[in-house]
């Protein structure tokens, strides 16, 4: 995966997108919200939108790039 994902933060991806994948299972079972793609990847962005404060400053450049080559 780190080869596939190409970047030194990829452990980050991977946990936040674990949890957004298990957010929206939960929305499903006890809020009875569809799960949908849309949603999971719209708190995906917002989550990683929070990672980014806590990023070290030379990471950053990298981290957005990352984003905008997935929207």
């Amino acid at each position: 995966m780190r080869q596939h994902l190409g970047v030194p933060f990829f452990m980050e991806i991977i946990i936040l997108m674990s949890w957004c994948i298990w957010t929206t299972r939960n929305d499903w079972i006890f809020r009875n919200l569809d799960p949908m793609v849309q949603n999971c990847k719209r708190r995906f962005i917002q989550e990683y939108g929070l990672l980014r404060h806590r990023a070290k400053p030379q990471t950053l450049a990298a981290m957005a790039e990352w984003l905008d080559s997935i929207n």
